[in-house]
C-alpha cells in the first residue's frame, strides 16, 4: 500500500530516538531542579547572548576531517560575541597548523598548559591506552591559560552544531545535560571532590561553558584536597577497570551545581550520531535533523 505524501513527510520527520531519550530525560531533570532548586529552561529560550566568549577545540589529526566543519559551525550558529577561536594540539602537526591559517583561528600548543602528558597517566584498560583521552580533557580545562575573556566555549573536535544556541540566560550561565548517564562518572567525582553527587543528570554534551574564576577555584579545591596538582588528581582518578571513568564536563557541571547554583540554569540537550562516512551528507543531515537536534557528532568510533 502506498502511503500518502503528507503522511510519508511526517514520518520521515520523526525520530524515535530523540523520542525515547527526551522521555526518559524529563524525570531526572524533575528530580534534579526539585533537589538543587535550579531552574531549567527549553531549547529555544536562550536565542542570543552578549556575553563575549571565546571557543576552545582540543583536537589532533584524527579529527582534521571533521574540525573545519566544527570551526564553521560554530562561527554560524553560537549566538555570542565571540573573540578567538583556539585549537589545542600537538605543535608538530602540519594538519592542523594548516587548518588554523586557513580558518583565522590561532594555534596552541598542547605541551605547554600542564606539567603532564599522556606518558604520565596510567590508564590502559584491557589492552587499549586511554591515557590521550584524560589528557584532552585536562587542556579542556585549561583554556584560562591563554583565552582573553572569562568564558570560554569548549567543543569537541568532532561535534557540528546544526541550529542557533546562546549558552547564557538571564544572566546565568547554561549547563546541558545529555542522554548519558555513566555511573563510572558520578563515583569519580565522589573520589575527586569528596561529594556524594546528587545530580540525576549528566552535562557530557560534547561541549561547556567554562567560567575561567570558577575552574580556577575547582582547581585550587582538588589542589588542597588531594596535596598535589589539579591534574595530578584527575589523572589519579581513572578506573582502569572501566573503559571510560571520569568526565571533565560531568566533574566541572556537578561542581558548579553543588557549590555554585545561582549560577546555573540547565537545558536538555539532543545529540545525534553517525560514522564518519556520512560527513559528504551533513548539508542533507542539517536539514532533517536542526528541528529537533542541536548537534552532529561524527565520532570516529561509530561505524554506522
Amino acid at each position: 500500500m502506498k502511503l500518502a505524501t503528507p503522511l510519508k513527510s511526517m514520518l520521515k520527520a520523526l525520530d524515535f530516538d530523540y523520542a525515547w531519550y527526551r522521555m526518559k530525560s524529563v524525570e531526572r531533570q524533575a528530580r534534579f531542579t526539585k533537589e538543587f532548586g535550579i531552574p531549567a529552561i527549553g531549547a529555544g529560550d536562550a536565542r542570543r547572548s552578549d556575553l563575549p566568549i571565546d571557543i576552545v577545540i582540543p583536537v589532533i589529526d584524527k579529527d582534521a576531517g571533521t574540525l573545519p566543519l566544527v570551526i564553521d559551525s560554530a562561527r554560524e550558529f553560537i549566538a555570542h560575541p565571540i573573540g578567538g577561536i583556539y585549537l589545542v594540539s600537538p605543535k608538530d602537526s602540519p594538519a592542523i597548523r594548516a587548518i588554523a591559517a586557513e580558518k583565522r583561528c590561532e594555534l596552541i600548543d598542547e605541551a605547554e598548559l600542564v606539567d603532564i602528558s599522556p606518558r604520565d597517566i596510567a590508564y590502559v584498560h584491557e589492552g587499549t591506552n586511554r591515557a590521550g583521552w584524560v589528557y584532552q580533557q585536562l587542556l579542556k580545562w585549561s583554556g584560562g591559560r591563554f583565552c582573553k575573556n572569562r568564558h570560554y566555549l569548549v567543543i569537541d573536535s568532532d561535534t557540528v552544531f546544526i541550529r542557533p544556541q546562546a549558552f547564557e540566560f538571564e544572566g546565568r550561565m547554561v549547563f546541558d545535560f545529555c542522554d548519558e548517564f555513566h555511573v563510572p562518572y558520578f563515583k569519580a567525582f565522589e573520589h575527586l571532590f569528596g561529594m556524594t553527587p546528587r545530580a540525576t543528570i549528566s552535562f557530557t554534551s560534547h561541549h561547556s561553558l567554562i567560567d575561567t574564576e570558577l575552574m580556577r577555584e575547582l582547581m585550587d579545591v582538588l589542589g588542597k584536597r588531594h596535596g598535589k596538582p589539579w591534574f595530578e588528581a584527575v589523572a589519579g582518578a581513572v578506573d582502569v577497570t572501566e573503559m571510560s571513568s571520569v568526565s571533565d564536563y560531568d566533574n566541572y557541571g556537578q561542581y558548579v551545581a553543588e557549590r555554585h547554583p545561582q549560577r546555573m540554569v540547565v537545558r536538555y540537550w539532543a545529540n545525534k550520531s553517525f560514522g564518519r562516512k556520512h560527513l559528504p551528507r551533513l548539508d542533507t543531515l542539517r536539514r532533517r535533523y536542526a528541528r529537533l537536534y542541536n548537534t552532529i557528532s561524527f565520532h570516529s568510533w561509530n561505524v554506522y
